[in-house]
C-alpha cells in the first residue's frame, strides 16, 4: 500500500511539473500568463520552493550540510518564505543574527543568507567581500564552500517579479557584487533571487521602477505594435542610463571615432564606435521621446563599480562594418550561443568545383611547372645539338607532344634513349600523373552528382544534410529548446557543447580530450557559419577537429567566405524575426546567435581552398626525391658528353672519371 501511495504521489508531481511549465508550448501567450498571474498570486511558496529546489540539488545530493542565516531586522514575508522551506523537512540549521560580528563566514562551511533591507545586504557585502569571493558558479568542482547571498525585498514593493521569469530584463549591480546574483529553476522558471533595486538618484527611483514595470508587463505588446503608447507619465528629463556588455566586442575592430548612431555619444574614454539597433533599442528610444526622460546608453566597460542606477538592456541588435552584416542578440550575463558551421568544400556547385579544384598557391605552381616546360622546350630548339640530343634523345623529333601528351595520359611520339633524357621523361610523367589524378577525381565526383541540386537554403535543408550544430555553453544551463521550436518539434540536429571554465575561457585541459573525441560525436559535416570567437577554437571546421584554445584575444572579425549562402542567412534572419514576437527569446534569455555575411578576402584569404598543398604532400616529396635522382644520373651524362671529350689529356683526371664511370655503369644496369 505504502509503494502504491508513493508511486501515485510521483505520478501527481510530475503532472502538476508538466501543467506548470511555461515551456510547455511557447505559442500561447495566454497559458503562461496565467502561470505569471498563479506565481504573482503567490509569490512567496514560489520562491521557497525555488530556494527549496537549491538545496535539494547542491546540498542534499552532494551530502553537504549547510546553514539557512537570516541578518537584519525581521519581516512577516521573510519568516514565511523561512517556513515554506522548512515544510520541505529539510533538516538544516537555522540562525538568526542582529549584528554583522555575530557571523564568524570563515566557519561557515556552507550558507544560503537572508537579507532583508538593501541596507543589509550593502553591509553584509561590505564585511564579506574578501571571503566570499569565493562563491563559485553552481556546477563546479568546488562546491564545499558554496554560499549564496540572497536579497529578497518585501513583496507588496516588489512587483517586477514577472519580469524577471518572462522578460529576463535585469539591473546593473556594481562589478564587485555581480557574484551575489545567482539563477535556479522551479518548475523551469528561472528566478533571480538577487534583484536589487539599487539607485543613487533618489529622486528617480519611482519613474524607473514604473519604467521597469512597464518593461515586463507590456513588452509582448510592444514587440508586435511599437505605437500604442496613449497613456505615459512625464518622467520630467530624469536622465535614465542603460548599458549592455561589451565583452564581444575585443574580437572586432572599429572605427576611431566616437558617436553611434543617432547621435548617442559614447564616453571619450572609449574608442569604439557601434551602430546600435533592434526591437528594445528602438523601444528605449521611443520611450525617451514618449516619457521625456534622457537617455544615455553605455556598454559593459564602461560602468564604475562604485556607480548602481544602470538599466540592463536584455536584448539589443548591433550591426557594425562596411563589409560585413552582423547581427548579435546580446543577452544577460550568461547565455548559450549557437554557431552553424559549413564545412567549406559545401560552399560552392560542382561546376564551381571542376572549375576551381585548387587554391591559389597550388595554382601557381602548376602553371610554373608547365610554363618552365615549354619554356625549356621552345629554348632547346636553338640549342647546340649535344645538349639537344641530352635532354630530348636522338630520335626524338616532338618534345612538345610528347610534353601535352605526357599530361593527358597518351602514348608518346618518340621514345628518348639516352639515359638522363628517359630519367627527365619519367620526372615529368610522375608529376603530370599526380596533378591529372586529383583533377580526375573532381571530374568524377562532377559526373557522378546531381549538378542541378541546389546549395541549402534553409534550416530543413540542414537537418536533412545531417550537420552539426556547435554551441558554447555558458556553466548555468543549457537549453535546445528554441532550436527546437525553429524546426518546429521535430527531432533537433546533432548538437556538441563546448564549455566555459571558471574564468570565463575555454578550458584548455578540456580542449585536449574533447579534440580526440571529436571526430566520434560529429557528422561528417558541420552545419552554418560562424563568429569570430568560435573561430579561434574551430579554426579547420572542414578537418572536423579542434585545437586547443590559445590566450590571445583576436582582433578583427574573421570567418568563412560564404558566396552562395546568401539565402540561408536571410531565411535565418527571417525565421528569429519570426520568432521575437512569441516571447521565445524573452523567456529564454540566455540564446543568441551571429550572422556574418560579405567578409573581406583580405580578412579571409583565398575562398577557395579545395584541393591544397598539404593535399598533395606525398606526391610532392616523391616528386622531390626522384629530382634528387636525376641530379645524379645529369651529373653521370655531363661525364660522357663533355668531360670525356674535352679533357682526355688530362690522364689522371680521366682514370679516376673512368673508374667512377665504371661505378655508375654497374648502379646504372642494375637499376
Amino acid at each position: 500500500m505504502t509503494k502504491i501511495f508513493t508511486v501515485v504521489k510521483v505520478v501527481l508531481i510530475n503532472l502538476l511539473i508538466l501543467f506548470t511549465s511555461c515551456e510547455k508550448d511557447f505559442s500561447n501567450q495566454d497559458t503562461k500568463y496565467k502561470i505569471f498571474e498563479k506565481i504573482l498570486n503567490d509569490p512567496t511558496q514560489s520562491i521557497s520552493k525555488a530556494i527549496s529546489e537549491v538545496i535539494h540539488e547542491f546540498y542534499i545530493k552532494q551530502n553537504l550540510t549547510f546553514e539557512l542565516i537570516i541578518y537584519g531586522e525581521k519581516s512577516n514575508h521573510l519568516n514565511d518564505v523561512i517556513n515554506g522551506i522548512k515544510n520541505q523537512n529539510f533538516s538544516t540549521i537555522i540562525k538568526h543574527i542582529s549584528k554583522i560580528d555575530d557571523w564568524n563566514h570563515e566557519m561557515s562551511k556552507s550558507a544560503i543568507i537572508f537579507v532583508k533591507s538593501k541596507s543589509d545586504f550593502i553591509k553584509l557585502h561590505e564585511k564579506s567581500k574578501t571571503t566570499l569571493t569565493d562563491l563559485m558558479h553552481l556546477n563546479t568542482s568546488t562546491q564545499e564552500r558554496l554560499k549564496f547571498l540572497v536579497y529578497v525585498e518585501e513583496i507588496k514593493n516588489f512587483k517586477n517579479i514577472n519580469g524577471l521569469i518572462d522578460s529576463k530584463v535585469d539591473l546593473r549591480l556594481p562589478t564587485d557584487m555581480r557574484f551575489f546574483e545567482f539563477f535556479i529553476t522551479a518548475n523551469d522558471l528561472f528566478v533571480n533571487l538577487t534583484a536589487n533595486l539599487l539607485y543613487s538618484e533618489e529622486h528617480c527611483e519611482n519613474f524607473k521602477q514604473k519604467l521597469l514595470n512597464i518593461f515586463d508587463q507590456n513588452s509582448q505588446k510592444w514587440l508586435q505594435k511599437l505605437q500604442n503608447f496613449d497613456h505615459f507619465d512625464n518622467f520630467h528629463g530624469c536622465l535614465l542610463k542603460f548599458y549592455t556588455m561589451l565583452s564581444y566586442y575585443l574580437y572586432f575592430e572599429f572605427p576611431k571615432n566616437n558617436r553611434i548612431e543617432d547621435n548617442h555619444e559614447i564616453p571619450t574614454n572609449t574608442s569604439k564606435s557601434l551602430n546600435l539597433t533592434g526591437i528594445n533599442f528602438h523601444i528605449v528610444q521611443f520611450l525617451s521621446q514618449k516619457l521625456n526622460f534622457t537617455l544615455k546608453f553605455l556598454f559593459d566597460d564602461e560602468i564604475s563599480e562604485d556607480t548602481t542606477d544602470y538599466f540592463y538592456m536584455a536584448v539589443v541588435v548591433l550591426n557594425y562594418g562596411k563589409n560585413t552584416d552582423l547581427f548579435h542578440y546580446l543577452q544577460p550575463i550568461f547565455h548559450d550561443n549557437y554557431y552553424f558551421v559549413v564545412a567549406q568544400n559545401d560552399l560552392y556547385t560542382n561546376y564551381e568545383k571542376m572549375l576551381f579544384p585548387f587554391d591559389t598557391t597550388t595554382w601557381i605552381l602548376i602553371l610554373f611547372t608547365y610554363g618552365l616546360t615549354f619554356g625549356i622546350i621552345f629554348g632547346l630548339q636553338y640549342s647546340p645539338k649535344w645538349i639537344k640530343n641530352a635532354f630530348f634523345g636522338k630520335d626524338n623529333k616532338q618534345p612538345g607532344y610528347n610534353a601535352l601528351g605526357a599530361f593527358f595520359g597518351v602514348s608518346l611520339f618518340g621514345l628518348p634513349r639516352e639515359s638522363m633524357s628517359r630519367y627527365i621523361l619519367i620526372i615529368y610523367i610522375w608529376f603530370c600523373l599526380m596533378i591529372r589524378t586529383c583533377w580526375q577525381s573532381m571530374m568524377f565526383e562532377f559526373m557522378t552528382s546531381d549538378m542541378r541540386k541546389p546549395l541549402p537554403e534553409t534550416l530543413d535543408d540542414l537537418r536533412e544534410l545531417n550537420y552539426t550544430i556547435i554551441i558554447h555553453d555558458s556553466i548555468f544551463y543549457t537549453t535546445t529548446s528554441v532550436l527546437q521550436e525553429m524546426l518546429n518539434g521535430r527531432e533537433s540536429p546533432k548538437v556538441i557543447t563546448l564549455f566555459y571554465n571558471d574564468a570565463g575561457r575555454y578550458d584548455p585541459e578540456f580542449l585536449v580530450f574533447y579534440n580526440h573525441s571529436l571526430k566520434e560525436k560529429a557528422s561528417p559535416k558541420f552545419a552554418f557559419l560562424v563568429e569570430a570567437e568560435v573561430n579561434n577554437v574551430i579554426e579547420n571546421c572542414y578537418d572536423k577537429t579542434l585545437p586547443v584554445m590559445k590566450n590571445e584575444k583576436i582582433s578583427k572579425s574573421s570567418g568563412y567566405f560564404m558566396p552562395k549562402n546568401h539565402m540561408l542567412l536571410l531565411h535565418m534572419k527571417k525565421l528569429f524575426d519570426e520568432l521575437i514576437p512569441t516571447g521565445i527569446l524573452e523567456h529564454l534569455h540566455q540564446y543568441g546567435v551571429w550572422f556574418i555575411n560579405r567578409p573581406t578576402y583580405k580578412d579571409l584569404g583565398d575562398p577557395r581552398k579545395i584541393l591544397s598543398l598539404n593535399d598533395l604532400e606525398f606526391g610532392f616529396v616523391m616528386f622531390i626525391a626522384a629530382l634528387l635522382v636525376s641530379t645524379i644520373v645529369f651529373i653521370y651524362e655531363l661525364h660522357a658528353l663533355f668531360l670525356k671529350k674535352h679533357f682526355k689529356k688530362l690522364i689522371g683526371l680521366y682514370q679516376f672519371i673512368r673508374v667512377l664511370n665504371e661505378i655508375l655503369k654497374v648502379y646504372h644496369d642494375r637499376w
